[in-house]
C-alpha cells in the first residue's frame, strides 16, 4: 500500500459523511504504548520484552444505532512494537517499531450522565496490514550503527521479507468519555494472530509473537451534535 493510498483512504474515512443524521466523521488520534507476547516457537518458553511509546492516527465513522448504541469502523496507522533489552559483553537496547494500517469495528454503547454527556463502552474487531519497520540499537548507552539489513524491517510474501505475510488481527476493549462532539477513550488491543520473524537477528529468529497494547486517544466528530437524554 503507498502513502498516496493511505492519505486517500483517510480522506475518504473524513468525507463520507451520510445525509442521515445518525452518521458522524470524525478524527481520532491518540497515544500507544505497544508490546508484544512472545514465546519460542520451537520449545513454547515465554519471551519477555519492554512497552515501547508510539502513536495512532485516522478517521472514523460513526453510526447510531438507537439513542445508546452505535457502531464505530475506522482506519488508522498505528504503530507498534516492543523493546528488547539484554546483557552480551555489554548493555544492550534495540528498540523495533512496526508501522502497520489498522481496519477497527467497534460497537459502542453510551450511558448518559448528561444532556451532551455520556461514559462509553465499546469493543470489536480490528484488521491489520503491516507496512514495514525499523530498528534502533544501543550499547550501554550509545547508539549503534546499524546496517541497512539490520536497521530495516520488511513486512510482506516475499521470502526475504523478515515478517512474512505483515498481516495483523485482534480485538479491542475500551472505556472513555464523549462530551458535545470529543471522545476520549482509554483502549486495549489484544492480538491474535502469531508473527514471525524469519531472520533479522538470531536471537528474534523463530520467535512467535502477538501485538497488543494500551492506547489513549481523542476523537472530534463532525456533524450534527448527539444530545443524550439525561441519566435518570
Amino acid at each position: 500500500m503507498t502513502k498516496k493510498s493511505i492519505i486517500l483512504l483517510l480522506v475518504f474515512m473524513v468525507a463520507t459523511v451520510s445525509a442521515e443524521a445518525q452518521v458522524r466523521a470524525g478524527l481520532k488520534a491518540g497515544f500507544n504504548l505497544s508490546n508484544v507476547s512472545a514465546k519460542d516457537a520451537k520449545t513454547g518458553d515465554k519471551e519477555s520484552y519492554d512497552m515501547k511509546p508510539g502513536f495512532q492516527a485516522g478517521g472514523i465513522l460513526d453510526w447510531a444505532v438507537g439513542e445508546s448504541f452505535s457502531v464505530q469502523p475506522g482506519v488508522r496507522f498505528a504503530t507498534q512494537g516492543f523493546i528488547d533489552k539484554y546483557e552480551d559483553n555489554g548493555s544492550f537496547v534495540r528498540n523495533f517499531t512496526l508501522y502497520y494500517i489498522q481496519i477497527p469495528v467497534n460497537a459502542q454503547y453510551r450511558l448518559p450522565v448528561g444532556e451532551n454527556a455520556g461514559v462509553l463502552f465499546q469493543a470489536g474487531p480490528y484488521f491489520g496490514i503491516g507496512l514495514s519497520g525499523k530498528q534502533k540499537a544501543t550499547k550501554n548507552g550509545v547508539k549503534q550503527s546499524l546496517s541497512d539489513t539490520y536497521k530495516k524491517i520488511n513486512m510482506g510474501n516475499e521470502s526475504s521479507d523478515d515478517i512474512r505475510n505483515g498481516i495483523d488481527y485482534g480485538v479491542g476493549v475500551g472505556v472513555g468519555f464523549e462530551f458535545f462532539r470529543f471522545q476520549v477513550m482509554a483502549e486495549y488491543n489484544f492480538g491474535l494472530y502469531e508473527m514471525t520473524f524469519e531472520k533479522h537477528t538470531p536471537k528474534l529468529y523463530n520467535i512467535d509473537m502477538k501485538n497488543n497494547g494500551l492506547s489513549v486517544t481523542m476523537a472530534f466528530l463532525f456533524g450534527k451534535k448527539r444530545v443524550t437524554a439525561s441519566a435518570e
